[in-house]
């Protein structure tokens, strides 16, 4: 309805018409594609600029109603069905959805009969001074965003309509002209379609907008309207502003972000009928834009009793909302794509916020008349790329987006070749990352029913080969393994001696079963003597770092990480009486003052010695000296120790609250939990003798430091947030510690152990 104020694409209009012209005068088949970049303005180039100057050459040209895939080209809100019903009632003609869909299940011959039909109703057929009668109108089918054709949950639509369209395009009765616009990255799959194959496509590419055109995108409009009730003036600084910010970006999202710029600026603040450069400063300019309606979403939420109060849990709750319903990732082309979902799709706990959203102006909606179903879908592209928070989500979930991607293709494969075993494509690794991936409730719930029949055959047909092999195998193996033992005692008598000394320690590993019934709280440790007394910590969301205006520079930005299950820690460091029970099962040299010595076969190196004082912790031991450690529990005991993660540690560390230290804000308490240099003579003291956190975890702010996991890192920018180690080393030598150092000079260190749980 706007097309008369349609601005900046004058020259690819033209150019555009003239094609479509040429087409019109040449045989089948006729296809144009308008290609270019996401944000490159394509829909409004199709919908504002050419369509309606179509159809004011009704002598040559009929557009019928724009068709968009979406999720369903034929039967969706805005497929073929719904523009035939729409292009015939635009025509008086009584032809019901019903009907359409009959006649578009019969197939293309049919189809082409109620085309014709309807060209007939529309046009009068034109003469020529002779009184000959003249070619009548060429139909016009326009496809926006065919892109979408090739997502997944599309497809088996998407081969039907391709199939359509190559039948009809092929034809001159009626006279076709496709008309589609595709992002330029996925053109190659709309040219090797099957459908489609030697059919001659022309292309008419939509560069970004020159740079020339912006001052008559944001001036045009306003001088259209001089001298009307609706006068509305733009001041000169403000077109400047916005020019320079276009300028500074020279980024595919230029367009779009502007338009949504503009249109914030005409709603909010235009109502006065100026437009000022201080108005788009309170608005935080291009680049804040988007940043800023999100931020006024939030704060609307504090309006709302159902949405929770806490920052950070808002933030959960639209991630859910967010991904992969409205954004995933383009498996293809690994850039972030938007989606649309039924309303009813998205987490009813996220749905609030999504709303808040769509008021927002960031989110749309739509409702479709035949089903009555609710979707929605991100304004535009921008959004996944410019809202640097969605941009870091979309990065962490990037590999099991992937993953659910082609779970969902292969799964269709199988289901169109008839659940053939050759088409089960999953195993191995790739089976356990997809089974996996279904821990994450908010993504397994894409997953169709067809997808997890498709999982639970690959996972049979493994078993079954797996169980084949390992039949094949047994009794090879029992004579090998006859053969073996007497020289694998002689040569492995590290490891026999490890097994005495376990069997000496008494061990009571838990079972699975009673891992899954332990609360948080509970204590337990899996063998009678020298073990790490271990405790379980809950899960939980927690704000990682420093806040701004801290002394740390390297523990900001402060972020917030989820711990999604709960794990074991253990409750002191590491003690001596520990550390020699499994340096005595290594058959380590003897030696005092304990620390990194020579590796050995049966885990941790020289045994320390400190008689009377084995509940000091065990000190001057190396990151992998820690490493050692945790590696022999996990083999003796048979579960997974490892170090904490820095993460973890954190959270452990913090007991749940949110101030500087576990107990508080006041430094003065420090004495009653932790050892350092004021109390403890900068020596070592017995573990457990100071008040433990809420977690019930001694010595977490000093006595003596303690090794992480992680690599170091001088900023927390691009930290894990699901509390997983940070493993990309810049400098692999380098890594963290924390708690408390008695002494600058001394690096004293002691592992403090961690267990998965079941």
């Amino acid at each position: 309805e706007d097309a008369g104020i349609f601005f900046g694409r004058d020259g690819p209009t033209v150019i555009g018409l003239d094609l479509l012209r040429g087409l019109r005068d040449s045989p089948p088949p006729r296809l144009l594609v308008i290609l270019g970049a996401s944000g490159a303005g394509k829909s409004s180039f199709l919908r504002a600029g050419l369509i309606p100057r179509l159809a004011r050459e009704s002598q040559h040209f009929l557009p019928l109603p724009v068709v968009r895939p979406e999720r369903a080209v034929l039967s969706g809100a805005s497929g073929l069905i719904a523009s035939l019903e729409k292009a015939f009632r635009e025509a008086g003609l009584g032809r019901t959805r019903a009907e359409i869909l009959k006649v578009v299940e019969a197939g293309p011959s049919d189809i082409a009969s109620l085309l014709i039909e309807l060209l007939n109703e529309n046009t009068i057929t034109p003469v020529d001074a002779g009184g000959q009668a003249l070619r009548p109108p060429t139909l016009i089918l326009p496809i926006d965003q065919a892109e979408e054709l090739f997502h997944t949950e599309c497809a088996q639509e998407s081969r039907a309509f391709l199939n359509i369209l190559g039948k009809l395009v092929s034809s001159d009765a009626p006279a076709l002209m496709l008309l589609l616009t595709v992002r330029s990255d996925r053109y190659e799959q709309l040219q090797t379609a099957n459908s489609l194959q030697g059919l001659r496509q022309h292309t008419l590419g939509l560069p970004p907008m020159p740079q020339g055109a912006y001052a008559e995108i944001i001036k045009g409009p306003a001088h259209r309207l001089e001298g009307t009730d609706r006068a509305l003036k733009i001041e000169e600084p403000l077109v400047d502003a916005l020019l320079a910010d276009v300028e500074e970006g020279g980024a595919k999202d230029a367009l779009p972000l502007l338009s949504f710029t503009l249109e914030r600026l005409y709603l909010e603040l235009g109502a006065d009928g100026d437009l000022k450069l201080e108005d788009y400063e309170a608005l935080g300019r291009v680049k804040g834009s988007i940043e800023a309606a999100v931020e006024r979403a939030l704060k609307a939420a504090d309006g709302d009793a159902q949405i929770p109060g806490d920052r950070l849990v808002r933030l959960s709750l639209l991630r859910r909302g967010l991904i992969p319903w409205l954004a995933d990732i383009d498996p293809d082309t690994s850039a972030p794509r938007r989606r649309i979902a039924r309303l009813s799709e998205i987490p009813v706990e996220s749905r609030p916020l999504i709303d808040l959203l769509v008021e927002q102006r960031l989110l749309s909606t739509d409702i479709s008349k035949e089903t009555s179903n609710v979707t929605v879908e991100p304004v535009h592209e921008a959004l996944l790329r410019q809202w640097g928070l969605l941009q870091g989500w979309l990065a962490e979930d990037a590999a099991q987006l992937g993953v659910m991607e082609g779970v969902k293709r292969a799964s269709r494969d199988w289901a169109a070749n008839h659940g053939n075993a050759a088409w089960l494509i999953h195993s191995g690794e790739r089976l356990r990352m997809s089974e996996r991936f279904l821990k994450r409730p908010d993504l397994a719930a894409r997953l169709a029913a067809g997808d997890l029949d498709y999982l639970a055959a690959c996972r049979k047909a493994e078993q079954s080969a797996t169980g084949s092999k390992r039949r094949m195998w047994t009794a090879v193996c029992v004579l090998i393994l006859l053969i073996a033992i007497a020289g694998l005692a002689w040569f492995n008598q590290p490891y026999l001696k490890q097994q005495y000394q376990w069997f000496m320690m008494g061990p009571k590993v838990l079972t699975a079963e009673q891992e899954r019934l332990l609360k948080p709280g509970e204590q337990f440790s899996e063998c009678e003597n020298n073990c790490p007394q271990m405790r379980v910590i809950p899960a939980g969301t927690f704000p990682m770092g420093s806040a701004l205006g801290t002394v740390n520079n390297s523990e900001r930005p402060m972020h917030s990480v989820s711990i999604a299950k709960p794990f074991a820690v253990g409750m002191y460091e590491v003690t001596i009486v520990e550390w020699n029970a499994c340096a005595a099962a290594g058959g380590g040299g003897r030696g005092g003052g304990g620390g990194g010595g020579g590796q050995h076969r049966g885990g941790c190196s020289a045994i320390i010695y400190e008689p009377g004082h084995e509940r000091l912790p065990a000190s001057n031991l190396s990151w992998e000296d820690a490493q050692r450690y945790v590696r022999w529990l996990s083999a003796v005991t048979g579960k997974k120790y490892r170090l904490l993660t820095e993460a973890e540690w954190e959270y452990a560390n913090r007991g749940g609250t949110k101030t500087q230290y576990s107990f508080g804000d006041d430094e003065s308490s420090l004495g009653e939990y932790a050892w350092y240099d004021g109390n403890s003579q900068k020596q070592p003291q017995a573990v457990g003798k100071k008040k433990p956190n809420a977690f019930h975890l001694y010595d977490m702010h000093g006595n003596v430091w303690e090794w992480i996991d992680d690599c170091w890192h001088d900023t927390y920018e691009g930290a894990p947030t699901d509390g997983s180690a940070w493993s990309e080393c810049e400098d692999d030598s380098i890594r963290v510690l924390r708690g408390g150092d008695l002494d600058p000079s001394a690096r004293l260190s002691a592992p403090l152990s961690q267990v998965e749980l079941a």
